[in-house]
């Protein structure tokens, strides 16, 4: 069963697979389905293809459940026809969507909105997607070409990690507006793209590009729109980072397509103009060539023979991939002897380990001997800031000012909560300098937590 028609299903069975045509995925069956009956409905609509695409996806849009399961209750209760009139009675509501581009160079694997996310990450396991090629690189801060490996051919499994999912969700609730605005500031026409390609060589190499950008002349590029925390601000300041370049070149190089020379990457920190950053970035034909090839002889060497890729030599990457990935990693182990080159780096941990809880109990100790001391002095100077003189030694500034605070929970109690803030600084090496003492006011901040 293939489809022709305006959603595309361009999915091939890559070597190194337990699934193939002659066994084939029941997932890959059940998407392939799904689009053929989209296709007949679509053929019998008589929409335009944007239209009717759009249509069916303004209807599951609210769906209290995964796309995944709304389709297989969709098409379970409705024929060809029925979705088709679905579809017409919503055109209205979609009529100024704008028309998709065509890449005749690159094959069209599917089109990702009639696709659940679990759907999404089961799909991406036959193939090395853009967001990947720098792990395939050795230059990801967050994968290594071996827990690529496993990703691909063994994933663990699916433990929640409430992070990532964070950050995954935060990222495509953004992306809409990063496009817009990035868009804005160029003074392009962002056409949305929702389709997963293939390169026509490498069919197993793949990109999901965000959005296509067409400005006043004419021309058009790629967009790739990113968040970040503002811890990673720096990065981005002088270019666009080391491991974001290979993402948009494989994306031209899948693509291949004469109308693309370029585009853009744009990331956004926050809400504030100055959080948003856009970098331009051409298309290199001898890299983009070269990083093609590098991820076909991953995809050969590696994963359709099923051979482990060789460490990263990133320590925090290759310990992921023996605790994460590696079966029996935790089972217990039995050394007789160790290493002689081994046994004097033991006895140094231990050394220091040793060493280091002692450091700790005495700091700990020493803060609390401070903490006694400060109270007994605080008891016999009155509330502000007081120096203490003395002709044979150094002199103090001692504050004791009690500031009050108002807080949220003000409202719920009957008065303001009271903080007592004490320090105690040596204001003076040589004893008997003249020296007046600052005034000091009692502030009340409201509307901040103490």
């Amino acid at each position: 069963m293939s489809s022709n028609g305006y959603i595309p299903f361009g999915f091939q069975y890559p070597e190194g697979f337990p699934y193939h045509e002659k066994k084939p995925d029941p997932l890959i069956e059940t998407v392939r389905a799904r689009v053929y009956r989209l296709n007949e409905a679509h053929a019998v609509s008589g929409l335009s293809g944007e239209v009717f695409t759009a249509a069916l996806d303004l209807f599951q849009a609210h769906a209290s459940c995964g796309r995944d399961a709304f389709w297989t209750a969709v098409l379970a209760v409705t024929d060809s026809a029925q979705l088709a009139e679905i579809a017409k009675r919503l055109a209205d509501l979609v009529a100024q969507e704008p028309p998709r581009l065509d890449f005749p160079n690159a094959i069209s694997l599917f089109d990702c909105r009639f696709l659940s996310q679990a759907e999404w990450e089961h799909i991406r396991r036959y193939s090395i997607g853009g967001s990947e090629a720098a792990a395939v690189l050795g230059l990801s801060h967050y994968q290594s070409p071996r827990t690529l490996y496993f990703e691909k051919k063994n994933p663990p499994p699916k433990l929640r990690d409430f992070q990532k999912e964070h950050i995954f969700a935060y990222g495509h609730a953004v992306e809409t507006y990063v496009v817009r605005s990035m868009a804005s500031i160029l003074g392009a026409v962002p056409y949305p793209e929702y389709r997963m390609f293939a390169h026509r060589e490498y069919p197993f190499i793949t990109c999901n590009p965000d959005s296509i950008f067409q400005y006043p002349d004419g021309h058009f590029d790629l967009f790739e729109a990113k968040t970040a925390f503002r811890m990673k601000r720096q990065d981005w300041y002088d270019g666009m980072p080391d491991y974001y370049v290979p993402q948009p070149r494989q994306y031209l190089e899948v693509l291949n397509d004469p109308k693309l020379a370029g585009g853009h990457i744009g990331v956004v920190f926050g809400g504030s103009p100055s959080d948003r950053i856009c970098h331009p970035f051409q298309r290199d034909v001898a890299k983009g060539a070269e990083q093609i090839q590098r991820i076909a002889e991953y995809w050969n060497d590696y994963i359709v023979p099923g051979v482990l890729p060789p460490l990263s030599g990133v320590p925090e990457l290759d310990l992921e991939s023996v605790y994460k990935y590696t079966p029996g990693v935790h089972d217990a182990k039995t050394v007789e002897t160790l290493p002689d080159d081994c046994s004097k780096d033991f006895e140094r941990y231990f050394t220091l380990k040793e060493e280091r809880v002692s450091i700790s109990a005495a700091l700990k100790a020493a803060k609390e001997t401070e903490s006694a001391l400060m109270d007994e002095i605080t008891k016999l100077l009155p509330d502000g800031l007081t120096i203490c003189t003395s002709d044979t030694g150094p002199s103090y500034r001692v504050d004791c000012r009690e500031r009050v605070r108002e807080t949220v929970a003000t409202a719920e109690l009957p008065t303001a909560s009271r903080h007592l803030l004490q320090s105690i600084a040596q204001v003076m090496k040589q004893p008997g300098l003249p020296f007046t003492t600052p005034k000091v006011s009692q502030k009340i901040t409201k509307g901040k937590k103490p």
